[in-house]
């Protein structure tokens, strides 16, 4: 699948290097990974909104709590934006398992017109 990728990070070396790049029509946007695990498909681990500040760190508590490794030194805020991409484990023998992988927006290149 597109996403297949994700599960290189279940290696640790890759985890810690981990980068994520979305180009767009208006730029590059660069997240380093935090987070990579294996939740149910009927958790909330792509959950995008929340009521307050207090519950948006619970959850980035959650899945780094959750996370096969921990990233050291990186700090996590309210005001950070954080992108959540996921794939099958194995559609056959855990299909009702992800592979998550978590990563905060580190820098946005812009596209000049």
């Amino acid at each position: 699948s597109m996403f297949n990728n994700l599960h290189d990070f279940k290696n640790e070396d890759v985890f810690k290097n981990g980068i994520i790049e979305v180009a767009t029509a208006n730029g590059v946007f660069i997240y380093e990974v935090f987070s990579v695990h294996k939740p149910l498909d009927t958790s909330e681990y792509f959950q995008t909104d929340f009521a307050n500040d207090e519950q948006f760190i619970a959850f980035l508590e959650e899945i780094t709590a959750n996370s096969l490794f921990l990233k050291e030194g990186l700090e996590l805020s309210p005001g950070d934006k954080v992108i959540t991409l996921s794939t099958c484990v194995d559609p056959i023998l855990q299909s009702e398992y992800r592979w998550a992988v978590h990563g905060k927006l580190i820098q946005v290149i812009n596209y000049i017109p």
